[in-house]
């Protein structure tokens, strides 16, 4: 819902943020709350080589790099539950 100037904004002074506060740059982006769209997908190519969303899904060679899909692993999985998941994915 942002202008395309907010956007532009946002997805740049956030990466300088994080390189002036913990001096690394970031090339990963993941989406707040997985909301996106094709504007905020052009614009994030600018400044981000990936951009994670949360759907649930695998990633191959074809996936669209700047949309990709994730599994979601969180601390109430456990050991059993991580390798549950990854099993289950492939």
């Amino acid at each position: 819902s942002l202008s395309a100037d907010d956007l532009n904004f946002e997805l740049q002074n956030s990466q300088e943020i994080l390189k002036n506060q913990f001096g690394v740059s970031t090339t990963a982006l993941v989406y707040p709350v997985g909301r996106y769209s094709q504007s905020v997908m052009q614009t994030a190519e600018q400044y981000y080589d990936i951009a994670f969303t949360t759907e649930y899904g695998t990633v191959n060679l074809n996936s669209n790099w700047l949309s990709l899909p994730r599994i979601r692993i969180d601390n109430r999985s456990g050991l059993d539950g991580f390798i549950k998941k990854i099993t289950e994915a492939y």
